[in-house]
């Protein structure tokens, strides 16, 4: 019996001897999300940031959030954190006090704009302009912008 536990451990030695370095391990891509938001010519329209994300979209949780409010123009970047491959991150611009109806109307050079940046690079966008169109942008019951941007688009 002495000699096959003997004979185990001798086989057994190569396979304990190998070992797997930090440098061998795959790790997710990780990627450092922020917020980059431009706007001129606000006064009066309610210009506003709102940011919500939520981390890993198979089991939800909440992630970082962010509302800010612009009077007259902005330029900031607001860091976000580190997200992975299934998180997601959803940023919109607004004008509150300018709805489909309302006769308040952006100026001729009222502009918001919002960029997502993964690791550096924009990876999602949205801007609001008196002449926005396409489908991020809803006229009811404000002018709103939206851009998501996903873990697994970013790599």
């Amino acid at each position: 019996m002495l000699h096959r536990l003997a004979w185990l451990l001798l086989l057994a030695l190569p396979l304990l001897s190998l070992k797997c370095d930090d440098d061998d391990v795959i790790k997710p891509p990780q990627f450092e999300v922020t917020i980059r938001v431009t706007g001129t010519d606000l006064y009066g329209l309610g210009a506003e940031l709102t940011v919500t994300s939520t981390r890993n979209i198979l089991n939800p949780s909440a992630g970082p959030a962010l509302t800010e409010s612009f009077p007259t123009s902005i330029s900031q970047t607001y860091p976000l954190g580190t997200f992975g491959l299934q998180d997601r991150v959803e940023a919109s611009v607004a004008f509150r006090n300018v709805t489909c109806n309302s006769t308040l109307r952006p100026a001729s050079n009222s502009k918001l704009l919002v960029e997502v940046l993964a690791n550096g690079l924009v990876v999602g966008r949205a801007e609001l302009t008196p002449t926005s169109s396409g489908s991020s942008f809803v006229c009811s019951p404000y002018w709103l912008s939206t851009t998501v941007g996903e873990g697994d688009d970013w790599d």
